[in-house]
C-alpha cells in the first residue's frame, strides 16, 4: 500500500496534514495543524529506529522533548504514526517525554525553571542566562521484539 501526504494551507505559520491511502478511499489520519519539521522529524525518528533495530520489530520508542524545542509532541505523535506505517515500526508504542526547560544564571548561578529563552533570573533579574535543559529531541530507547 503506498501513502500520500496532502498539505492544505491554514495559515502563515502551520498546515494542515491529511494522510491517505492510495489504494484505499478511507483516511488513517486527521486534519491536525502541525509546523512542516513535525513530519520530517517523524520521518527521521522512523529511519533512525529502524536502521538501529537491525531488521527486527519495534515495540516501543521512547522519545525526549524538550518544552524549548519548538517541536509539539501531539503533531509528532500524529506524524510518527502515519511515517510507521508498512515499516517495523507499524504499530509501535511511542512515548513521548517532556523535559522542563531550567536555566543558569548568568550573574548569580542560580538555576531555575522558564518557559521562554529569555527569562530572568528570578533571583537576581539578569538576563541571557545559560540554557540547562529543555531543548531536548532525542530517541532516548528502543525496544524491539
Amino acid at each position: 500500500m503506498t501513502s500520500r501526504i496532502a498539505y492544505l494551507p491554514c495559515d502563515a505559520s502551520t498546515e494542515a496534514i491529511l494522510c491517505y491511502s492510495l489504494h484505499e478511499s478511507e483516511t488513517f489520519g486527521r486534519y491536525i495543524g502541525v509546523r512542516m519539521h513535525e513530519l520530517a522529524i517523524a520521518h527521521s525518528i522512523v529511519a533512525t529506529c529502524e536502521r538501529s533495530a537491525d531488521g527486527r520489530k519495534v515495540v516501543e520508542v521512547v522519545l525526549w522533548i524538550g518544552t524549548l524545542s519548538g517541536v509539539v509532541p501531539e503533531a509528532v505523535e500524529f506524524c510518527f504514526d502515519a511515517c510507521a506505517k508498512g515499516t517495523l515500526l507499524e504499530g509501535t508504542r511511542l512515548v513521548i517525554e517532556r523535559v522542563e526547560a531550567k536555566a543558569r544564571c548568568s550573574r548569580c548561578r542560580a538555576e531555575f525553571p522558564v518557559q521562554a529563552y529569555f527569562d530572568p533570573c528570578p533571583l537576581c533579574g539578569a538576563l541571557g542566562n545559560e540554557i540547562l535543559a529543555g531543548e531536548e529531541l532525542r530517541v532516548r530507547e528502543i525496544e524491539v521484539e
